[in-house]
């Protein structure tokens, strides 16, 4: 089991056949129990590297639930 970053909105260039100065994505993360979103942003700057801005633009703790 892992934390999970899936793409949810892709945004870019304006028209076609012009390369886009800059793009961005949002992120939909999913977190374990315990894990704080702090960390996962951590996680997704050591993915893409330190040539792109990450920021957290809300984000909340999961609690362990109660097995069934």
């Amino acid at each position: 089991m892992h934390n999970t970053a899936t793409p949810a909105l892709l945004s870019a260039g304006q028209r076609q056949n012009v390369v886009p100065v800059e793009a961005s994505v949002v992120l939909d993360g999913r977190l374990l129990p315990g894990q704080v979103p702090e960390d996962w942003v951590a996680e997704v700057r050591k993915a893409v590297g330190d040539r792109v801005e990450v920021s957290l633009s809300h984000g909340r703790t999961s609690t362990p639930g109660s097995p069934t």
